[in-house]
């Protein structure tokens, strides 16, 4: 029974120490605003954008909600060629719906199971707001810094291509990595070890 008690005990802190990551990297005020944590599908089919409806959308997005359907019944994960293929010729709104359709589609965590540790779906809000990182057993190697620089990075990156197809990013020369590197300095809040870890790259290799 101790056994049981405390096994359901730490399938709580796990899940909550996964919804409030956002929260504690300062990405967002509250665990259900990030898409990432996966909080806010728990209740809604699309958080983060209007519902499409079909007869009246373009139709490449009726076509990448289709493909992704196709791929989901026939047991396929979405390669990452297939999703920019999907994403490639929408625009922000619409990826944006593309992008809840696909993590609803694929959703993978019990919801009841979740409901059933905490006794509802406001049980998990409220776990989330009362609890913070120190509150938490699990060991890991612990970064003061907001993560926010990670999205500038990422809008830097995507604006010149380099997420693109095949991820450029990865396949850049050492002379084009040192300048990318250079510039992700000079022109973002990242500290030197996020920059590095973003690309990829060995952190000692900056000279640490």
């Amino acid at each position: 029974m101790e056994a049981r008690l405390r096994k359901k005990k730490d399938q709580r802190s796990c899940l909550v120490y996964v919804l409030n990551n956002p929260v504690e990297k300062k990405l967002v005020h509250r665990a259900d605003q990030d898409r990432w944590s996966f909080l806010a599908y728990y209740e809604k089919d699309y958080p983060f954008s209007s519902k499409p409806v079909l007869r009246y959308s373009r139709k490449v997005l009726v076509d990448a909600i289709h493909l992704t359907e196709h791929e989901y019944l026939s047991g396929r994960w979405l390669s990452f060629p297939l999703l920019h293929q999907c994403f490639s010729k929408l625009d922000n709104n619409e990826r944006e719906q593309l992008t809840d359709f696909i993590i609803q589609r694929y959703f993978y965590f019990d919801r009841q199971a979740c409901y059933d540790l905490f006794g509802g779906y406001e049980q998990i809000v409220q776990a989330t707001e009362i609890s913070r990182g120190a509150d938490f057993e699990i060991k890991e190697e612990f970064d003061p810094y907001s993560d926010l620089p990670y999205k500038e990075m990422s809008v830097i990156t995507s604006r010149y291509g380099m997420l693109d197809q095949g991820m450029p990013l990865f396949h850049l020369s050492d002379a084009r990595m040192d300048k990318l590197i250079v510039f992700l300095r000079n022109n973002t809040a990242a500290s030197n070890s996020q920059i590095y870890r973003f690309v990829h790259r060995p952190f000692d290799s900056a000279g640490k």
